[in-house]
């Protein structure tokens, strides 16, 4: 039986989850908490706190093994790739990290300008410490098939930032510069693959406070070669944490998956206030899903009332009460009319701007609904008694029908040149 549960837990396998974006959760923790005062310790208790309740939450907190007569013997369980199957276990060692981080923070502010002081040997241990969290971070998620290519460059662009940390406190200024640059490489490559507003800006300043650690570097070793040159030939050699020799091509495969991810999933964009707001697909979704349901939720209101309205006996058949009755049907009639074509083109305008790789065939059947609803409105009780609501929509019927009959030619355009492409 043990033996069946064994094999079936090994059989199991995780979904994806969504992008851990490291640089975000760092950033946002600690603005929260302590760092925008430069509170190293009220940092360092929240990270603990952190740990403790994301281990709490998901059933992975350590042991305290209890043997007779012997004190209890804690037990510290480790991650391992095979247990990732939710993005808080790679938060467990995100802030593990972050705590060994800035409780080395901690010790070089209260070392201060005492440059003898013993405290500076326990700043080196909490960063050895960091590394080797980072370090792990970065092997679990590139085996792990749930993370994506940008949680990926991220753990990477990570763990070369903390490794230049360190060697930056131990003063090895050539093996500092060189991961720093490939972290600020990483993060340049993220900003350009990434069309969101608040992650471009997040990269754009880390790149800059990795910027002033590489001059003091180059300073010290005496780096005042051509950037582009150094830059491409360390790169070339020492983009690699481990010893895989294939990781500069796994590099430059991440970062064209990240691109064409970025296409497929291109934010939408919103105008308020002459400002143009950029959003991500999700919350544009759920935008469009809101506007489509306010949509339908006025469309059902205006058919009930002009049903109830139908329905309604008729007490008094005088010739002004039907004639008033007939031109309240008639504007309800418009509205509903007008409605409908407004949330037409609100469906072509998102399928357009979002790329969604809409069928045109689908884009004609749209243009025909609108044009069948512009030319009802025309036809209706009473519209031709103003002549300015009857040139409006006889210009917007010629209008779309111009945009359909463009988009007709562009499909049978598109339909010879694929047929003759059969002929070069």
């Amino acid at each position: 039986m043990a033996q069946h549960r064994r094999g079936h837990f090994d059989e199991l396998t995780f979904a994806s989850f969504t992008t851990l974006s490291i640089l975000q959760l760092i950033k946002e923790a600690q603005q929260k908490h302590g760092l925008r005062h430069a509170d190293y310790q009220r940092y360092r208790g929240y990270c603990s706190r952190r740990i403790r309740r994301i281990r709490k939450s998901l059933g992975f907190t350590n042991l305290h093994k209890s043997i007779p007569k012997h004190p209890a013997k804690f037990i510290h369980r480790k991650l391992t790739a095979d247990m990732i199957s939710e993005e808080k276990y790679l938060q467990i060692a995100v802030f593990e990290a972050e705590r060994c981080w800035s409780y080395a923070m901690q010790y070089k502010q209260e070392i201060g300008e005492d440059i003898h002081s013993r405290k500076r040997f326990h700043v080196i241990s909490k960063l050895k410490r960091a590394v080797s969290h980072t370090k792990s971070l970065e092997a679990i998620v590139k085996i792990c098939d749930q993370a994506d290519v940008a949680t990926k460059l991220e753990s990477q662009a990570y763990n070369a930032w903390m490794h230049g940390s360190l060697f930056f406190e131990l003063k090895k200024w050539k093996s500092a510069l060189d991961y720093l640059r490939m972290a600020k490489t990483i993060y340049l490559k993220l900003e350009e693959a990434v069309k969101v507003d608040n992650m471009t800006e997040l990269y754009d300043v880390k790149c800059k406070e990795i910027q002033a650690q590489l001059r003091y570097c180059e300073f010290n070793c005496a780096d005042y070669m051509e950037n582009n040159e150094a830059m491409s030939e360390i790169l070339s050699i020492k983009l690699k944490l481990g010893d895989d020799d294939t990781l500069q091509d796994d590099f430059n495969k991440l970062i064209t998956d990240v691109r064409s991810k970025a296409l497929i999933d291109q934010p939408g964009e919103i105008y308020w206030a002459s400002k143009k707001i950029i959003i991500t697909n999700v919350v544009y979704d759920e935008i469009f899903s809101l506007q489509m349901a306010l949509y339908e939720q006025i469309l059902g209101n205006i058919r009930d009332v002009i049903q109830s309205l139908n329905d309604e006996p008729k007490k008094d058949e005088t010739d002004g009460v039907q004639a008033s009755m007939q031109d309240i049907l008639a504007f309800l009639d418009f509205i509903r009319l007008s409605k409908t074509v407004e949330r037409y083109l609100f469906i072509i305008k998102c399928a357009r701007s979002q790329e969604r790789n809409e069928r045109p065939q689908s884009l004609i059947r749209l243009y025909d609904t609108v044009l069948e609803n512009c030319k009802e409105i025309i036809k209706l009780p009473g519209v031709d008694n103003s002549t300015d609501l009857v040139d409006a929509y006889s210009l917007k019927v010629e209008y779309y029908r111009t945009l359909r009959l463009v988009l007709a030619i562009f499909i049978h355009i598109a339909y010879l040149f694929k047929r003759a492409q059969w002929f070069l």
